[in-house]
């Protein structure tokens, strides 16, 4: 079966143009772990996904994959495409729900959850201070990742509230910071680090109201002293440590298995 053919069947869209289309497929095969495509897949195969990040595209280019089919209509996002065009590695999005897929390009596919495995992960993230234009930019990047993952809605509005308040403080206060993203079964664990003033009352500071915004952080809806007890209101465990002069870190905890009693 050429490309051609199988997005055909598949009623899929080029998101990368352009490709060639009709090169020889050598199999197809349909996996949302990564670990098993780098194991058992042949070069050249079509790839069919509902996972979608760049750990898909880096593994489907080291292992010589032909195509990326997203199913269920999924789209990456623009950075994902680019880097996709970069290693000449089409990906496509195909309407369709994976059973389906499978179906259409005679491969059996049993539904199931996710393995542990499979919704581990580890990331990082840059926030540059001062930058309110991209505000919330790496929260949407996290939350979209946990869906992704097929965690409870109610665990990735948390992690999603947390790390917006703690991402908003980095923008506000410090020169730059970074955000540590690590995914189990068990939990979420964010950890966000500054290079800014530091807080010098962590006690002051956690009390709802109480806030160091200047007027023009106010004017643009900012700063209204709710930013540490949210992330505390959404998470098991935080734990603040502060260093006056020299910067912040927070350690944000979030069980993976639903909101705390």
């Amino acid at each position: 079966m050429i490309l051609k053919e199988a997005m055909g069947r598949l009623e899929g869209v080029l998101l990368t143009p352009p490709c060639d289309l009709d090169v020889e497929l050598s199999e197809v095969f349909a996996s949302n772990r990564m670990s098993d495509v780098l194991a058992r897949v042949k070069p050249s195969a079509l790839l069919l996904t509902d996972l979608v990040n760049l750990h898909v595209v880096r593994t489907a280019s080291v292992a010589d994959i032909a195509a990326v089919v997203f199913v269920q209509g999924k789209r990456p996002e623009a950075e994902l495409v680019s880097q996709a065009q970069a290693d000449h590695l089409p990906l496509i999005s195909a309407p369709l729900p994976m059973a389906e897929a499978c179906r259409r390009v005679g491969l059996p596919w049993t539904e199931s959850e996710p393995a542990a495995e499979d919704r581990a992960l580890h990331q990082e993230f840059e926030v540059k201070g001062g930058d309110f234009a991209h505000a919330g930019a790496v929260s949407c990047r996290i939350k979209n990742l946990l869906k992704e993952l097929g965690l409870q809605a109610s665990v990735v509005r948390r992690v999603a509230i947390a790390t917006y308040e703690a991402e908003m403080n980095v923008i506000m206060y410090a020169g730059q910071g970074r955000v540590d993203l690590a995914v189990t079964p068990e939990e979420v664990r964010i950890v966000v680090a500054d290079q800014g003033p530091g807080i010098p009352d962590i006690d002051l500071a956690m009390r709802e109201g109480y806030s160091t915004a200047t007027p023009e952080m106010r004017a643009l809806g900012f700063g209204a002293g709710m930013g540490l007890p949210n992330i505390k209101k959404n998470s098991d465990l935080l734990n603040v440590s502060s260093d006056v002069g020299r910067g912040t870190r927070l350690e944000i905890v979030i069980r993976a298995n639903g909101r705390k009693p």
